[in-house]
């Protein structure tokens, strides 16, 4: 729609009327639906069911009720959770999914705060790392907490911290991040994997606000956008 109010069509370019009511796109399903008439495709080729459809009518002029019963949506099923009924939106497992997500989320967020704070590890610290048989010395130049949680721990995942060499070396080399040393985090939170660095310079590390710990930054719709649930499947096809 322009800014004067008119209609333009995006499928002839006329306005007047928008895709779903063009003359010229009806009578373009119409011709290769009759084409697969033609070949004996009836009423199974894809643009006769496609013509039938978008105007509710056989070519013949019998009425598609089942088409326009496809038309209208059928059965609602959630793409999380798979069941019928409801959506995303009102999706009660994935509620629960969010909930427990975010609680997890926090207590990684606890763990990593206070044992960066016992360790010295935050921006100005010195590490060491072996690269190539040489050991090289960097400095913590940021940590982003964004990338801080429960998945990001037990995977090593994310690589929050970043570093400036300061050993000289090549330009290209010059920066690099790295994930979680080990954290030593018990029952608290799953760690099952951590970077191979020796913290040589710590630093006093004050933490940071409960706003970060209460894991305020994070947006659950990107991080639910593509996920689906455990039970996906069964609950698709049961």
């Amino acid at each position: 729609m322009s800014w004067s109010g008119t209609v333009y069509c995006r499928y002839c370019g006329n306005k007047g009327h928008n895709s779903r009511t063009c003359p010229q796109k009806t009578e373009h399903y119409r011709l290769r639906a009759q084409a697969e008439v033609d070949n004996g495709e009836a009423r199974e080729g894809y643009w006769h069911r496609e013509y039938a459809k978008r105007t509710g009518k056989w070519l013949n002029g019998d009425v598609a009720e089942e088409m326009k019963k496809k038309r209208r949506g059928g059965t609602r099923r959630c793409k999380y959770c798979g069941k019928t009924g409801h959506n995303t939106r009102t999706c009660p497992e994935l509620k629960e999914a969010k909930a427990a997500w975010m609680e997890n989320a926090r207590k990684a967020r606890q763990v990593v705060n206070r044992r960066f704070q016992e360790i010295g590890l935050g921006v100005g610290a010195l590490v060491k790392i072996e690269r190539y048989g040489e050991p090289q010395l960097f400095m913590v130049d940021n940590i982003n907490w964004q990338l801080v949680n429960h998945e990001g721990l037990r995977t090593n995942g994310g690589e929050p911290i970043y570093l400036k060499r300061l050993t000289p070396g090549n330009s290209w080399d010059a920066t690099r991040t790295v994930g979680y040393p080990n954290l030593e985090a018990h029952a608290e939170v799953e760690q099952g994997r951590w970077s191979e660095f020796e913290l040589v310079g710590p630093v006093p590390v004050n933490g940071v606000g409960n706003e970060v710990l209460e894991c305020e930054d994070v947006n659950l719709g990107e991080v639910f956008k593509e996920r689906m649930s455990p039970n996906f499947h069964e609950n698709r096809w049961s």
